[in-house]
């Protein structure tokens, strides 16, 4: 008797756009692609556009035809005069790409006072103030059970990806659970600024990474 075999279903894919301003944010997005692609239950594949690019530089170089949605990654680090001047004008540069005359909308996701931020609602409800960004490394040690002598060695390729492969699909949920309870605390008046149509905290810690990563997670029916 000849026998049928039933093909898997190919699932269809998600495209989302990224420009980052660092080497972990980009191998952040790789590693939750990886695991999004690598869940059976998920309703999509997921591809993820990541360029260290300026956001007029990233919108010069892309090709679409539909109507886009692109997201910029840069922290905030109000504690530093040159740092917050960036900041602002990395906003007017993503307030002039959406003005390119191409079908793209583009909005920022901001880290106060850095992407570690993030890394760090992964494991831990993690709330305390700090000065600096490099700061951050010994509350990374503890959430995950590292030992980075500082932020440079925190920061290689090699120690990142480490890193990362501690986290799964339910520490993700899980950051963006924390994020929504710690950022729910902070008032929409006085701690929130708009600038350009793109709004973000002053405090610190804040992110409003969640909220994007929370969006990918309902497209795939993750959470």
């Amino acid at each position: 008797m000849e026998k049928w075999s039933i093909m898997p279903e190919r699932k269809s894919k998600r495209v989302y756009y990224f420009s980052v301003e660092g080497q972990c944010e980009r191998l952040y997005l790789m590693h939750l692609k990886r695991l999004i692609n690598s869940i059976d239950e998920s309703k999509f594949k997921v591809d993820f556009i990541v360029k260290t690019e300026r956001p007029k530089s990233y919108v010069k170089g892309l090709v679409i035809l539909d109507k886009t949605q692109i997201y910029h990654m840069q922290d905030v680090e109000t504690k530093d005069y040159d740092a917050i001047n960036s900041f602002m004008k990395t906003i007017d540069d993503i307030n002039a790409a959406g003005k390119m005359g191409k079908k793209v909308k583009y909005s920022l996701i901001y880290s106060n006072l850095s992407f570690e931020v993030w890394i760090l609602w992964h494991k831990s409800d993690f709330r305390q103030k700090r000065t600096f960004p490099r700061d951050y490394i010994q509350d990374i040690d503890r959430a995950y059970g590292t030992n980075f002598k500082n932020a440079k060695e925190y920061k290689t390729e090699e120690n990142f990806n480490k890193l990362l492969n501690l986290i799964s699909i339910e520490d993700v949920r899980n950051a963006v659970k924390r994020s929504e309870k710690i950022m729910q605390n902070y008032d929409e008046h006085e701690d929130f600024v708009k600038y350009k149509n793109q709004i973000y905290c002053l405090r610190d810690p804040s992110t409003n990474m969640g909220i994007v990563i929370k969006n990918i997670l309902i497209d795939c029916g993750l959470y």
